[in-house]
């Protein structure tokens, strides 16, 4: 089984930053979504044991999308809001983490953090594990 990272991004830049980034660091495959509606589409479609989402999606409200995420069948998925947003009212988890942009170190490492994928281990490895 292929493990899966859904990217819930709206900004084209970001899509292809944070999906180098991730994959350059963990074997996952990334799939990308852009808008609220397709992403619960995908959600409910795909297997997935990953999100990574940015806050302010413009086609969804952002208190809904994450009642529905996180009081419905997939709440058993880690969750991960990176914004730039410093002021997100959303009770974290062990299951949702908040990362504020442009903190990529902390990004990786609250993936880490969830020990569900392996890393990849290369030399040019730009956030490697440790302190």
């Amino acid at each position: 089984m292929t493990n899966r990272m859904l990217l819930i991004e709206d900004n084209r830049d970001m899509q292809i930053l944070m999906k180098e980034i991730v994959e350059i660091n963990f074997q996952v495959e990334v799939a990308i979504c852009s808008s609220g509606s397709e992403s619960l589409r995908m959600l409910e479609g795909g297997n997935f044991q990953m999100v990574i989402t940015d806050y302010r999606i413009h086609e969804f409200a952002k208190k809904n999308f994450f009642e529905n995420v996180r009081n419905g069948p997939l709440n058993k998925i880690p969750m991960i809001v990176y914004s730039g947003d410093r002021d997100i009212s959303l009770p974290q988890s062990d299951k949702l983490k908040i990362v504020c942009k442009p903190d990529f170190v902390n990004l990786i490492q609250e993936i880490r953090s969830f020990k569900i994928f392996s890393e990849r281990a290369h030399s040019d490895n730009p956030f490697p594990a440790g302190d």
